[in-house]
């Protein structure tokens, strides 16, 4: 087997294994550029995988994040924005305009990349707000 369609199989391997997560899955580049997704974040953010891989920055995307979530009373996609931008390991929850709350999590990993990773939290797993206020 030569060397290229080795490197080629290991690549659709790995995309592969991404696209089995549930997570929606985005990394990017130390450039800031979408250099991996995976199908579930596609489904999530309406981007089509074969037109944006390399091509849409943290900017753009951060920016349709923001335009797709409603600021929450714990985080807003804002905070997500910034903590990219310093590279800085997070974890919030975002609602989704459609009304889906989605934990987020930020994590700096090889090569000064980034992992952005969505995962809709799943009714009755999210746990109860805390209320303000005395007891009465």
């Amino acid at each position: 087997m030569s060397l290229t369609r080795r490197f080629r199989g290991e690549i659709e391997t790995g995309q592969a294994v991404i696209d089995s997560l549930d997570e929606a899955i985005a990394v990017f580049s130390t450039a800031g550029v979408l250099t991996l997704s995976n199908i579930a974040y596609a489904e999530l953010w309406g981007d089509d995988p074969l037109l944006v891989l390399g091509t849409i920055d943290i900017a753009g995307a951060t920016a349709q994040w923001q335009d797709q979530c409603v600021a929450d009373t714990g985080h807003d996609p804002a905070e997500l924005a910034r903590n990219i931008r310093h590279r800085q390991a997070w974890s919030g929850e975002l609602v989704h305009r459609d009304g889906r709350v989605l934990t987020c999590r930020i994590k700096p990993i090889a090569g000064g990349a980034m992992l952005i990773g969505f995962q809709p939290v799943a009714a009755g797993k999210r746990p109860p707000r805390a209320i303000s206020g005395g007891r009465g």
